[in-house]
């Protein structure tokens, strides 16, 4: 099984990018493939609304060369789990992960034959109604996508500063929850994640 995280942090050391460690660390653990991507770092650009991709019903064929063609899409399509991990800025993604969004409609009928399992993780500095706001576009795009979400999901977590998490164990439990579920692991135990 292989797991593919795909963080719309800015931060490569942020709240979200630890949680999505966590859950990275733990699918390898168990022995499966597991690696998350830091969108931030990626060239990625926006799509440019060209509409080439629904020409080619979404097939792959995009008129932009970058990071997304090159480096995500040949990871996402040889996935079996993916984990989409953001902070919730306005009761939304981040642009990072948008711009991830919009741009797999290059290969949304490769993606919806896939029936990939999902889970989220979501970090807010604010309140959960925001983080659930947050969620709920996420869940959106997956369905589009037809993907089913792990039982887990979400793991939505408030922390007001960089490094919160750290010491959060119901947020680390929960990211090793998400793990588990995402590899179909179905016995609960107390074993942490080395960090």
């Amino acid at each position: 099984m292989k797991v593919l995280a795909l963080c719309g942090s800015p931060r490569k050391t942020g709240n979200t990018s630890y949680l999505l460690d966590i859950v990275v660390k733990e699918v390898i653990r168990r022995g499966h493939i597991a690696e998350c991507l830091h969108l931030s770092e990626l060239d990625i650009a926006d799509c440019n609304g060209c509409l080439m991709c629904e020409e080619t019903e979404c097939n792959g064929d995009c008129t932009i060369n970058d990071a997304m063609q090159s480096i995500v899409i040949p990871q996402l399509l040889t996935s079996n789990a993916i984990v989409l991990g953001t902070p919730s800025y306005f009761d939304l993604p981040t642009a990072q992960i948008k711009r991830f969004m919009d741009r797999s409609n290059m290969v949304l009928n490769k993606l919806s034959n896939l029936r990939l399992r999902y889970g989220l993780v979501v970090v807010g500095q604010s309140e959960k109604k925001s983080l659930d706001a947050t969620c709920r576009a996420l869940r959106r795009y997956s369905r589009i996508c037809c993907m089913k979400e792990v039982q887990g999901s979400p793991v939505r977590v408030i922390a007001r500063n960089e490094g919160d998490v750290h010491t959060d164990e119901a947020a680390i439990a929960a990211a090793i929850r998400l793990a588990r579920s995402l590899i179909g692991v179905r016995k609960v135990d107390n074993e942490r994640t080395a960090k």
